[in-house]
């Protein structure tokens, strides 16, 4: 009966393995009022907001900005990282990963490394739910997938949720847990901070909300 139970154990900690080795790396839905290692460029544009359900808000008085925060805590380059966004106009919005700390991309001026997946659907403005992939290297822009149609895309103000999964030259982006676009990098960029970002302007001032954020190092 000891040998039978032995095997048990065995067997069920052989099943376990697996699931113990896949756990997040870092997960964050700023319940506890706090965004702990989230480094905003403008910390003047970022807070965290709500009295229940709270969340990472982006928003900027001057209406016509850029607003990007980075996650100081580790740098990945082989990652699995997902975020649910919402939004309460078209302007787009983004995740970052693979990203320097000065990342910066607004009016052709562009700074630092890093990779940009975008999405945007304000259901209102009569245009059509799209995503787009972009890359930075030391401040040279290349457009990965231009603006391309969605249908997965949820309204800016239901919410979505994006997903990335880099490994290696492998990049693959997800919008509600739906694989739409896989990219094989020839010169893919190096370990890097992952990161939010969100675009505003004077006619259509845009409030961004992030929560409920995952990521797993999937080098270990």
């Amino acid at each position: 009966m000891f040998k039978q139970s032995l095997r048990q154990i065995l067997f069920i900690s052989a099943l376990l393995c697996p699931l113990l080795s896949s756990a997040a790396s870092y997960v964050e839905n700023f319940q506890d009022g706090m965004a702990d290692n989230w480094e905003p460029q403008q910390p003047e544009q970022w807070e965290i907001y709500g009295s229940k359900n709270l969340t990472y808000r982006a928003q900027d008085i001057d209406n016509d900005s850029v607003m990007i925060s980075t996650y100081a805590g580790a740098e990945y380059q082989d990652v699995d990282y997902r975020v649910s966004i919402k939004k309460d106009n078209g302007y787009a919005v983004y995740a970052i990963f693979r990203a320097s700390a000065d990342f910066y991309s607004k009016d052709g001026i562009n700074k630092g490394s890093g990779y940009a997946f975008g999405i945007s659907n304000d259901c209102g403005s009569g245009l059509p739910p799209s995503y787009s992939i972009y890359k930075l290297t030391d401040g040279v822009y290349q457009n990965i997938q231009l603006w391309t149609t969605a249908k997965l895309l949820h309204c800016d103000v239901q919410g979505n949720r994006v997903g990335i999964i880099a490994k290696g030259r492998l990049l693959k982006f997800y919008i509600n847990n739906k694989l739409v676009f896989r990219y094989r990098d020839k010169n893919p960029l190096g370990a890097g901070r992952v990161g939010l970002m969100g675009y505003t302007a004077q006619l259509f001032a845009t409030t961004h909300d992030f929560d409920n954020i995952y990521i797993r190092d999937l080098a270990n």
